[in-house]
């Protein structure tokens, strides 16, 4: 039996297990190879900056796989596999990898300053979304912490400049539009290759509705094509429970959302055990600062 992690955790109004672009795109890949997959979401998203490791699959509780790429290739290896793929030409295989690289080098880079650096981005939906179910003292460190990690990895990345990411954002929408056209339902044929999944994954959690101030949004939703693209694959795999109000129409509904991964052990401490240490030494903090406090206020 295979199960998925998902992060960050799912709020009410979301019609798709995950908004992390890596993990959607995997789940829509076990979907449309009607893989059977129970799906768990994790509470406790990691501190690592990229999201890279998620999401994780594990099979019959072995030993488990992270990372949107290396997953679906142990999905393929498994014989798990869509058949336009192998239908590709050589220079069809060459542009799926050339725009992969730009989806997750750099598109990606954009959502994430689109969620982080924006401050009313950041404090009405990401902060909430990513700590929601993490309790206090825990949820208060863990925010500082990424919210400085992010920081750190769009200054290091070149992606601290609102100007570059918008320009960047565009011309990717721009290639992807204009490689999918509007004679064909997916960018290869009437039938979705893995690289449908990669790019659903990817714009579909870049139209959150609850955002308030995206500035990547508005040239995604300049594409009809795209904006059908994803509304194609969530009416033909998502639909279940899904009314017409939760459709995209003439605009996604639903923003960007850059994640974090749990894992289940890091460094050989079990995550419940990592979470409690962190708990104790925040409570000692707090405990000493206020001591110092009291003890300057006497004097």
């Amino acid at each position: 039996m295979m199960k998925l992690y998902l992060v960050p955790p799912l709020l009410p109004t979301w019609v798709h297990p995950t908004v992390h672009p890596h993990s959607l795109a995997v789940d829509a890949y076990l979907r449309m190879c009607n893989v059977p997959c129970e799906r768990e979401a994790l509470s406790n998203p990691g501190l690592t900056p990229t999201g890279d490791e998620a999401p994780v699959l594990c099979i019959n509780e072995g030993v488990a796989t992270s990372g949107m790429e290396d997953n679906l290739l142990k999905l393929q290896r498994m014989g798990y596999k869509l058949e336009q793929d192998d239908l590709l030409t050589p220079l069809q295989k060459a542009e799926c990898s050339a725009l992969t690289a730009l989806i997750v080098e750099k598109l990606w880079k954009c959502q994430l300053f689109d969620l982080w650096s924006e401050v009313e981005n950041y404090e009405s939906f990401t902060r909430i979304t990513y700590s929601h179910v993490v309790s206090f003292p825990l949820k208060w460190w863990l925010d500082r912490e990424r919210k400085k990690n992010m920081q750190e990895y769009l200054t290091l990345s070149g992606y601290d400049d609102s100007e570059k990411v918008k320009r960047t954002a565009k011309e990717i929408y721009e290639a992807l539009s204009v490689r999918l056209g509007d004679d064909k339902h997916f960018f290869f044929g009437d039938s979705p290759t893995t690289f449908d999944c990669i790019v659903f994954g990817f714009l579909q959690t870049q139209a959150c509705k609850e955002i308030p101030q995206s500035i990547i949004q508005d040239f995604l939703f300049s594409h009809k094509n795209l904006v059908d693209f994803c509304n194609r694959i969530t009416e033909n795999w998502y639909m279940s429970g899904v009314d017409d109000a939760n459709l995209v129409k003439n605009n996604l509904n639903y923003k960007p959302l850059l994640t974090y991964i749990s894992k289940k052990e890091d460094q050989g401490i079990p995550s419940q055990e990592r979470n409690s240490l962190v708990i104790l030494g925040t409570m000692a903090a707090i405990f000493v600062y206020l001591a110092f406090f009291q003890d300057s206020k006497s004097r």
